[in-house]
């Protein structure tokens, strides 16, 4: 059985781990393109919206939203990546000092 300590920091390191790939992805060339990518799906939406907004259905509206809503959150997961590596390396650090 795991102490509560060694559970912290498994959980800490597992996040860490999910982080650094997609940092690693982020920062490649591919990430580059599908970031890209997203971002012109994203203002595409955009742009059906309020271009077309008094001529879609109701079900092509809310379609739209959470086609843009989609690829705005991936490109946040892949802009925040390292910001959000950065901080569970300092809490898997502060978690590796904590006493038991």
């Amino acid at each position: 059985m795991k102490t509560p300590k060694e559970e912290k920091v498994e959980i800490i390191s597992d996040e860490l781990k999910k982080f650094s790939k997609l940092e690693a992805l982020s920062v490649s060339e591919g990430g580059a393109l599908l970031f890209k990518s997203l971002m012109s799906d994203a203002v595409s939406a955009i742009d059906t919206l309020g271009n077309k907004y008094s001529q879609l259905s109701h079900l092509e509206f809310i379609s739209l939203c959470a086609e843009m809503k989609t690829k705005l959150d991936l490109a946040r997961v892949m802009n925040k990546s390292s910001k959000n590596k950065k901080i569970a390396e300092e809490d898997l650090q502060q978690a590796l000092l904590e006493e038991e």
